[in-house]
């Protein structure tokens, strides 16, 4: 224990023959400068977070909210004011960092009207019943995880919903037809 407390004493003194001091060219120095340089940006950073909180939350207090943030986070959290406070400072930081999703109402439906497409025309044609189901379930993820960007959702349902109809139509008449085959093979036609 002493012999480790001595070198340790003698590497900070700067006896045994390194210099220990940091000098301008020196790794330690560039390595110390990047971290101190990282570490600055950093602080920086978090206060501009904590000043964007802090304004958030003195617009809500004041009422000097932006309608359409504050509809859209009383929207995500189905009316619950509280909830929808938190939502607004966040979505207020994400409006200051340029990541706030748009707020307009064109979201996109494609793979959902595909579904219900599908869906309709499979009854007739019933491979159409499988792309109904993919394009459906594919839809509905989309809708549920970012509802912002993706509609639909009713769509999707629906074509779900025939997809499957389909499916299971298209299962009975198979069968139907493969009995009825074998039914009037057996009888000599």
């Amino acid at each position: 224990m002493h012999v480790i407390a001595a070198g340790a004493a003698k590497r900070d003194a700067g006896v045994g023959g390194k210099d220990n001091t940091m000098t301008e060219g020196s790794f330690s120095y560039r390595l110390g400068q990047k971290f101190g340089e990282r570490d600055r940006k950093h602080r920086a950073a978090v206060a501009a977070t904590k000043a964007t909180y802090a304004s958030a939350l003195e617009e809500i207090e004041q009422g000097n909210q932006d309608k359409g943030l504050w509809a859209k986070a009383l929207a995500e959290c189905d009316g619950n004011t509280d909830r929808a406070k938190a939502t607004y400072i966040r979505f207020k930081h994400q409006e200051k960092r340029g990541q706030l999703p748009s707020l307009s109402v064109g979201r996109k439906t494609g793979l959902a009207l595909s579904s219900l497409i599908c869906g309709i025309l499979g009854g007739w044609a019933s491979t159409l019943s499988i792309p109904a189901v993919i394009c459906g379930h594919m839809a509905l993820s989309r809708a549920n995880k970012e509802p912002d960007v993706y509609g639909g959702k009713g769509m999707a349902i629906a074509g779900l919903v025939l997809g499957y109809l389909g499916l299971v139509l298209a299962i009975i008449l198979g069968t139907m037809r493969g009995i009825l085959r074998v039914q009037l093979h057996n009888m000599g036609y």
